[in-house]
């Protein structure tokens, strides 16, 4: 169903942390344009605009931990001097404050309220790398010079990045990163330990070791992926598709088509997400569970009827 059209918004990132309370960010278009956050609290039906003086730049990624904890990376505009940084919530979006007021980040994510990670491919060699925190994002400490578009971490040791300088993997909570392909991309999302995809340029790649070994797959060109189960990943193309696959991009089924220039798309599970691009376009995808057999309701009365009356046991 649609839920935004013909708007000026730009739609850049959306992250659901229930199936009603959720955000999007992006770039509402004018003379200056604006970064902006945008919020829900009932799945979609409405949006209310919480951040919209973010001037000439963007609202790129951001990454919550809770319902009132969470994270803005906000990119260089145009002039560049303006600048970029990261901004935290601690009251789930109603109010934002500039944490690092330097930096143009590609990617955000924390695992608890003090320890994160954030990247950038953006603004030459001396700004490429991933960057680690440990007090919320006020002090960012280069652990990598790669150019990093994305990052994802399953706990406070383990985690995977991935951009032009190809993939990488750390074992020490970021400390240090080994290169483990030279293929490049643009996301990347684990589901545990072992299974793991990101997304190319062309394709998209599998592991199942934890992300020594890679193996490209067939598939449409997409701009994001949700796991849902370790088989079971949607994904979304920038001509507006919703792509599913139950067996880890062997193939690909679509289920969408249609739905505006694509950016970024979420799913909160097998049957409810939403999508997001350009001219505020925003779609939410939802289908009825399948309904669970009744099983039949059993009791331990028995009657017995002969001539000599009624038993009952």
């Amino acid at each position: 169903s649609r839920l935004l059209s013909g708007t000026n918004d730009r739609i850049h990132n959306i992250y659901f942390i229930d199936e009603n309370v959720g955000w999007a960010g992006g770039t509402r278009w004018g003379n200056p344009y604006k970064g902006i956050i945008l919020k829900t609290t009932n799945g979609g039906k409405q949006w209310r605009t919480q951040l919209d003086n973010l001037t000439s730049s963007y609202s790129r990624c951001f990454y919550f931990i809770n319902e009132l904890t969470g994270w803005l990376a906000k990119s260089y505009g145009i002039p560049k001097e303006l600048g970029a940084g990261l901004y935290r919530t601690t009251d789930g979006g109603d109010n934002w404050f500039s944490v690092h007021s330097a930096g143009d980040f590609s990617s955000v994510f924390f695992i608890n309220q003090d320890t994160g990670w954030v990247t950038s491919d953006y603004g030459g060699g001396s700004s490429y790398g991933i960057y680690k925190s440990t007090d919320g994002g006020t002090t960012l400490i280069k652990k990598s010079s790669s150019s990093t578009s994305s990052i994802y971490f399953l706990d406070q040791n383990v985690g995977w990045a991935v951009g032009d300088s190809g993939i990488l993997k750390s074992t020490d909570g970021g400390e240090t990163w080994i290169k483990k392909s030279n293929s490049t991309g643009s996301y990347i999302k684990f589901f545990d330990s072992n299974i793991g995809m990101y997304v190319g340029k062309e394709s998209i790649s599998v592991s199942t070791d934890g992300g020594e070994t890679w193996y490209d797959k067939t598939s449409p060109t997409l701009q994001t992926i949700n796991f849902i189960n370790s088989t079971i990943v949607f994904g979304y193309t920038s001509e507006g598709t919703i792509y599913k696959t139950t067996n880890r991009g062997d193939s690909w089924e679509t289920l969408n088509t249609g739905l505006g220039f694509g950016e970024t798309a979420f799913f909160i599970n097998e049957y409810t997400g939403w999508v997001g691009g350009k001219n505020g376009i925003m779609f939410k995808y939802s289908i009825e569970p399948p309904q669970q057999p009744v099983p039949p309701v059993w009791t331990n009365q028995i009657t017995v009827k002969d001539a000599g009356g009624t038993e009952s046991s």
